[in-house]
Order: C-alpha cells, then structure tokens, then sequence
C-alpha cells in the first residue's frame, strides 16, 4: 500500500495503517480488483462490519486499485462522497470514469423502513442491478443474512459472504474463487465515521417542501420514510420520534377537516 499524504485531518490519528497485502489473500485482493462485485459484510453488534467495510475503501483507495468511493456512511473523508439516494447513486455510477465502489451501511434496517417484504426487496434488486449494469463494487452490512432479501444471498449475486467473527477476524465464503478462508489480524481503517450516525438510504430524492408548514412536511417525509426517527433528521434542529408523530397527527387533522 502507498504511503499516505502526511497532512490529512480526515484520518483517525489513532488507527494504524498496516500493509494489508499481508493480511489479505491473493484472491481476497483479486476480488477486489474485479470490475464489479457484491460482497455482503455480516456480524454481530461491535464486531467491526462497518470499520472493516470501510477499511475495505481505504485499501482499495491507496493501493488504487478502484478510482471512485461512495457511501451512506457518514464518513469524513475527501476521497468518499455521501449519497443516500438512488437517482444519486445513479448519477455518481453514470458520470465518474474507473473503477466505482458503493458501500450501504445498516442494510437490513434500510429494507425494514423501505418495507420489508415487498418494495424494500425490489429496491435492494434495483440497486444491485445498477451496480451490476456499470459493473461497479457493492459492499452491504448487516447483522446477519436474516436481515437481507434471500435472493441477494443467491450464489449468482454474491460474490463473497464475510463474516465478522471478531474485530479483529474474518471468515470469508469466496464464491467467486470457489473457496473460504479467514483474514486476521485486521487493523481499524483510519477513516473517520460516526459510529452513532443512523445510516440512511431513499429510493426517491427527499422531495422540496419549503414553505410548508413544519406537520405537513412530517407527513410527505413519513410517506418517504416510514421512520419517525429518520424524518426527525430532516429538521434543523433535529426532532424526537415522538415530535414527528405529533406532528403528523396535525397533519392529519388539518387536512381532513
């Protein structure tokens, strides 16, 4: 990996930048270097999925390996752009030239808001068939595969399950190299990101309601959404869950009277 530019203040000064051709295998690394790929990072709570997701940008970032870097993680970085919307994440596929990468933080929650059974699961394929149209990588996490749609696990999707053991290892199920094996050792990415911050992603742009009243903006969200806590993030200040139902209640009552 190439050294890193010695004044950057998006790096975590307390994170150690290894060699991780060391600790990658050959076809680990190999995968990475596809044009496209989709790789789902599972694990339980404080096992790293998301350190290691991002660690996986870093790595393919310095080693330039791919060019473009996209996330609905609230990352600082200047080589990582924030999208949180598909018509987005489809102008960023369309227009940046070379090797792209999308990473989708806290998908399981994300197909839960979209509605789990039906339309998240059609979102979920969309976004996978994007990524596959301009041959772009996917990294998806989640707390196991009983949180994603069964036919993203399927074999003709996927092209590497990781499994987060610990934060520290891996066990990595390579389809595309017909093969498992474990990666050790591994280093927390000295990528900023706010562990706290609710990852989100929207099939539509948030729509332009300015001028509205603050209920009825509430409500078009809500619709959007299906989340009291992610439409509280639209305000400025932000607005408790219990806010944005109240809120919609008035809605609610303005509008059928």
């Amino acid at each position: 990996m190439q050294e890193q530019p010695q004044q950057n203040n998006n790096l975590d000064p307390d994170a150690e930048i290894l060699p991780l051709d060391e600790c990658f295998p050959e076809e680990f690394i190999d995968l990475l270097s596809q044009d496209g790929f989709v790789i789902f990072v599972s694990g339980g709570k404080e096992h790293g999925k998301t350190n290691f997701s991002m660690l996986l940008n870093e790595y393919c970032f310095y080693s330039k390996i791919r060019k473009h870097f996209a996330t609905n993680i609230g990352v600082t970085s200047y080589y990582i752009e924030k999208i949180n919307t598909f018509p987005d994440l489809k102008d960023f596929l369309e227009k940046k030239k070379g090797k792209k990468t999308y990473t989708m933080d806290e998908l399981g929650k994300i197909l839960k808001r979209m509605g789990f059974a039906t339309k998240g699961n059609q979102g979920l394929l969309d976004i996978i068939q994007l990524i596959r149209h301009y041959d772009a990588g996917f990294i998806g996490n989640a707390p196991s595969e009983r949180f994603v749609d069964s036919n993203f696990m399927n074999v003709d999707i996927l092209d590497a399950h990781i499994k987060k053991i610990s934060k520290t290892t891996a066990k990595v199920i390579d389809r595309l190299h017909g093969c498992s094996y474990f990666i050790n050792d591994i280093p927390r990415t000295s990528l900023i990101h706010n562990g706290k911050d609710i990852a989100t992603f929207l099939m539509e742009k948030p729509l332009d309601i300015n001028g509205l009243k603050d209920c009825c903006k509430a409500a078009r969200w809500f619709k959007q959404t299906k989340n009291y806590e992610d439409v509280g993030k639209f305000f400025d200040p932000p607005k408790c869950a219990e806010q944005i139902k109240r809120l919609i209640i008035q809605h609610c009552d303005h509008t059928t009277t």
